[in-house]
C-alpha cells in the first residue's frame, strides 16, 4: 500500500519501535545494575 510505504508513516512506526525497544532495554539495564550491586 503506497500510504503506508511514505517516509513519515514508515518514521512514525520505526520511532514507536525504538522507544519501545530503548524503554525496556533501560528498564532491563537498571535491573542488571541493582543485581551487580548487591552481588559485587
Amino acid at each position: 500500500h503506497a500510504a503506508l510505504d511514505s517516509p513519515r508513516i514508515r518514521r512514525t512506526v520505526h520511532g514507536e519501535w525504538t522507544t519501545t525497544f530503548y524503554r525496556k532495554h533501560s528498564v532491563s539495564k537498571g535491573i542488571w545494575e541493582e543485581l551487580q550491586s548487591l552481588y559485587l
